[in-house]
């Protein structure tokens, strides 16, 4: 928790910050909600560090945090169905659209915002978990199809290809290193087994989750050395048709 308030929490602020002021068209929508679902998760270990042995406030910071969690796991998916349609659908644009973005955004913000608050009011948070495990399929299907589908793809660079596919893959692990250990955590709660090192073990890799996040955006970046090499390559081009004329 404390690694993840003095390092990660930092890094994250700045992050959202390069995305909202500087122009990145690599950056998604999506991926700047997901900052700000972790930026709500770091926030809870804030609250749950200040407040450690009042029932009631975990209670709360528990609900702002499966808030964030969900959230995270909801715009996860919509990167990886972003990056997916960039390879094997390039002729859908509305899910990178802003405006759809935008909506779809503010969709999964609702939706999960309004079930964890039901599922608080009816004491019951099975159902959290088993709608966790349902996105899993979406994020393996999602990178089988695109290894599959980049022989196809010849109008993508070679570079923006292999930046998808480790986008894909971390975004995979991520979501398995967050799901994972929060079902066996939900498991041992519920069967009341009292195992502290597989519950700090479980804890600690679901509070790895942000850190993994923010190696995705470098993940995106396109930089800038691929660019002067391009640059250059069309440059030489160019001199190349004058001297042919």
């Amino acid at each position: 928790m404390w690694n993840n308030i003095r390092v990660c929490l930092p890094i994250t602020l700045l992050v959202i910050a390069l995305c909202c002021l500087v122009r990145m068209d690599f950056v998604p929508v999506y991926y700047i909600n997901l900052l700000i679902s972790n930026l709500i998760q770091l926030c809870a270990n804030i609250l749950w560090v200040a407040k450690w042995d009042e029932d009631d406030w975990l209670e709360f910071v528990a609900v702002i945090y499966c808030c964030g969690g969900m959230a995270s796991i909801g715009f996860r998916m919509c990167i990886t169905l972003e990056r997916y349609f960039s390879i094997s659908r390039p002729q859908l644009q509305w899910i990178r659209q802003t405006t759809d973005s935008l909506l779809l955004s503010f969709l999964i913000w609702m939706f999960f915002i309004s079930i964890v608050r039901i599922l608080v009011i009816l004491k019951k948070m099975s159902p959290l978990v088993i709608m966790g495990l349902l996105f899993g399929p979406v994020f393996l299907t999602c990178l089988i199809r695109t290894l599959k589908a980049l022989p196809a793809a010849t109008s993508t660079p070679a570079e923006e290809k292999r930046r998808i596919v480790g986008t894909l893959i971390l975004l995979l692990l991520n979501y398995n290193l967050f799901i994972i250990p929060t079902v066996i955590l939900h498991i041992l709660i519920m069967t009341s087994f009292n195992l502290a090192l597989v519950k700090q073990v479980c804890f600690t890799l679901i509070l790895l989750s942000p850190f993994m996040d923010l190696t995705v955006f470098v993940l995106m970046c396109k930089g800038p050395t691929n660019k002067g090499c391009l640059r250059c390559g069309q440059t030489e081009n160019t001199a190349a048709d004058h001297l042919c004329e």
